[in-house]
């Protein structure tokens, strides 16, 4: 994985296995939390293919966000939440593992909380939970019972600009792309 987010995936998967499928990534960059996300569930579900060709065509689908066991959801609302209630206890179309991930839960209002938190608290076999927020305001109940990744910012060097641009735009990564795109001096 790119961001090395996760150094030994193995313990990752022992974890998983013993305890609730939920993971909280936390950063103020939430394309950067929503890209690692994608890597972590692209090494889910291609983690026991052993053709390599078969192994990228799964890995190359759920970063393009195209595998149909992967839900990906912006905004949370009750009518989403009963949807991913309902996705849940529906059968695997590629016969492996499941992943939700749920952009901007720091953004959930009560009721859709209080609507998801009993399959979060209680995860049917093989659902995993991506929880991506900016900050960590989620219900207590919730972050209990998740595995809490904090994402560390981008460095000047890793986003290649010079200290003065990386202050100037607060370290947020997004915002210095945008910049570096538009080829200011």
């Amino acid at each position: 994985m790119s961001y090395h987010l996760i150094e030994n995936l193995e313990l990752t998967y022992w974890l998983s296995a013993r305890f609730p499928f939920r993971f909280v990534y936390l950063a103020d960059n939430l394309e950067k939390n929503y890209n690692i996300a994608l890597e972590f569930s692209a090494e889910l579900f291609s983690k026991n293919i052993e053709n390599e060709i078969e192994k990228n065509k799964i890995i190359d689908k759920t970063l393009r966000n195209l595998y149909s066991d992967l839900m990906v959801v912006d905004t949370l609302n009750i009518d989403t939440v009963r949807d991913i209630i309902k996705k849940s206890y529906t059968s695997s179309h590629e016969g492996g593992a499941k992943v939700f991930i749920l952009k901007n839960i720091q953004d959930i209002r009560k009721e859709s909380a209080n609507a998801m938190l009993k399959l979060i608290e209680e995860p049917t076999k093989d659902n995993f939970f991506i929880l991506i927020s900016k900050r960590l305001n989620i219900l207590s109940t919730i972050k209990s019972r998740s595995i809490i990744y904090r994402i560390r910012k981008s460095t000047p060097e890793e986003l290649g600009v010079d200290k003065y641009v990386y202050n100037f735009f607060l370290g947020f990564s997004n915002d210095i792309e945008k910049y570096k795109e538009k080829e200011i001096d």
